[in-house]
């Protein structure tokens, strides 16, 4: 990466010394935390003093309220975890990643780019990725007619751009959740209120990155700055919407213990996290142009586990034909309601 100044050259080689580079000071990142969440499956999750208010708010309070799998708790009667759960392992896993991530020593892309402050842009974006669901959120949003634009993803981006994405103006319950979420960055978090939006804004890309799909090496082989902060969010949203991230490890191993399944056991969740990595293309590279987690080598059974074990849980528990039967029925009533 060309560099301005030798303080720059320092403050970047700092980066190689400790343990967790640039994000050394970031308390979830504790190997023991002393105050923690306890949660099935994840066990201990770090329960900082910003981690607990965010707890305590609004959007996590109306999120108690809704299964995480809906009417699947009439098949499988363990099934009665609410979306609140899920939101805070998704937390704990992304915590996971960023540390196997700073462990990785097969590319040092991760280590020299990322800064504190986007990692915490991240942990933000995993709290704010599931506020918008409803009630049965993903059986209904496979009408996909009637929720255009109106998807939980499509909340939490414009609660986090301030906007919606036509520019109108946020209002009823986005509105109270963009109110909640600027007074919890700027009490907990340390965000100055000139800053909040410009934090929130990258939030939103790392939860949507609007980056065309083009190489952004330069010809000469060097990876320039610019580029390198747009591979960066490009990574960072592979943590949470990928093949192998964050999100779907989560509800894979959580949606397995509630249910009482086996299937997911069989992932090897040590072994993936000792091969993450991150990939970033390069000029020879014409049909891979994004940046994005990855695994190296030793890490393909672990994946082919993660995958295995998704067809599995589709097949046994989310696409159960009582359960999708239960689903048909709502969907028809809403259907019929709202025409």
């Amino acid at each position: 990466l060309p560099i301005s100044s030798a303080a720059e050259v320092v403050r970047d080689l700092s980066k190689l010394q400790h343990e967790f580079g640039a994000a050394q000071n970031l308390p979830e990142l504790q190997a023991i935390p002393q105050h923690v969440l306890r949660l099935p499956h994840s066990g201990n999750v770090a329960l900082t003093l910003r981690v607990k208010a965010f707890l305590n708010s609004a959007p996590v309070y109306r999120l108690k309220g809704h299964l995480q799998l809906g009417v699947v708790k009439n098949v499988y009667l363990g099934a009665t975890h609410c979306r609140s759960e899920h939101l805070f392992g998704v937390l704990d896993a992304v915590t996971k990643y960023v540390r196997a991530l700073y462990a990785d020593r097969s590319d040092p892309f991760w280590r020299i780019s990322v800064e504190q402050r986007d990692i915490e842009a991240l942990r933000t974006a995993a709290l704010l990725h599931d506020i918008g669901h409803i009630a049965f959120g993903h059986a209904l949003e496979e009408m996909s007619g009637l929720f255009e634009g109106r998807m939980h993803e499509d909340y939490a981006i414009d609660v986090a751009r301030g906007s919606k994405e036509n520019g109108a103006p946020l209002e009823g319950s986005a509105l109270r959740d963009r109110t909640v979420i600027e007074s919890w960055l700027k009490r907990n978090c340390g965000v100055a209120t000139h800053d909040i939006q410009a934090f929130l804004n990258e939030v939103a890309l790392i939860l949507k990155p609007e980056i065309p799909i083009s190489m952004l090496t330069a010809h000469d082989g060097r990876l320039y700055r610019f580029e390198s902060d747009r591979y960066k969010i490009e990574i960072l949203h592979s943590i949470l919407d990928s093949a192998i991230d964050a999100d779907k490890l989560d509800y894979l191993l959580r949606d397995a213990h509630h249910c009482g399944v086996q299937y997911a056991n069989g992932i090897d969740v040590d072994r993936f996290f000792q091969a993450l990595t991150c990939l970033t293309p390069n000029v020879e590279q014409t049909d891979w142009p994004r940046a994005c987690i990855g695994i190296t080598e030793k890490g393909i059974l672990p994946v082919e586990s993660i995958l295995v074990a998704r067809y599995q849980m589709f097949s046994s528990v989310y696409w159960h034909h009582t359960v999708r039967a239960m689903d048909a029925m709502l969907q028809y009533a809403l259907e019929t309601y709202v025409s």
